[in-house]
């Protein structure tokens, strides 16, 4: 188990040892600089203000009390299935991820029995890519005519989840690269998990820790 003693704001990831690398990612995400100072936009969550401390499904037991901490529960941890899963407000529903939270407490659970067919394949890396360019103008493609500040932030996320998935870094198509990786080699729990922690991250994460 892992503390921070400094002044940002604690999240506490409550994992499954098999789910090391979505606990990374989530990590990741938050520590990448992403925002848009020059226009006051934060993406993701605000810079520097958020720090993310991993626990096990052990330490989660072991230590349940935690008054004033947010805690990310990833999929379906023991305990929560009839106290905290009934009451959350779903915030997202689709593509075999589902999240949302309730008080100080948030899931983001996976289904792989809805990514099976060619379709369900091509609808996922549909759907995470028009994740990365939506309407956010600093999320648009790498290839688009904007200056280098928009590129650069993009490219920092995708070099995120490109880092954790694959050995090499830069490949002009990452999300339909992450996509066949993943496939190739039967991670789709890896590969859903990647689609909804970092739609969480983009579109809720921050009304998360600051409700």
């Amino acid at each position: 188990m892992v503390f921070d003693y400094s002044n940002k704001k604690k999240v506490i990831v409550v994992y499954d040892e098999e789910d090391e690398l979505s606990l990374n990612l989530i990590k990741k995400l938050v520590e990448t600089d992403d925002d848009d100072k020059e226009n006051s936009k934060i993406i993701g969550t605000e810079d520097d203000t958020v720090s993310i401390i991993p626990w096990t499904e052990k330490d989660y037991r072991d230590n349940k009390k935690a008054p004033g901490n947010k805690i990310i529960f990833l999929d379906d941890i023991k305990g929560i299935d009839k106290t905290l899963i009934p009451i959350l407000d779903v915030k997202f529903n689709a593509k075999g991820v589902k999240y949302g939270f309730a008080g100080n407490q948030a899931v983001i659970s996976i289904d792989e029995s809805e990514i099976e067919t060619d379709e369900d394949f091509k609808a996922l890396s549909d759907a995470f890519e028009d994740l990365l360019i939506s309407e956010n103008e600093q999320m648009k493609p790498a290839f688009d005519p904007l200056g280098p500040k928009e590129i650069i932030k993009r490219k920092r996320i995708q070099t995120v989840l490109w880092a954790l998935f694959c050995p090499i870094v830069g490949a002009p198509f990452i999300i339909n690269a992450i996509i066949t990786e993943a496939r190739e080699k039967k991670r789709i729990r890896d590969l859903l998990f990647a689609y909804g922690i970092t739609k969480f991250y983009l579109d809720d994460m921050d009304e998360f820790i600051k409700s």
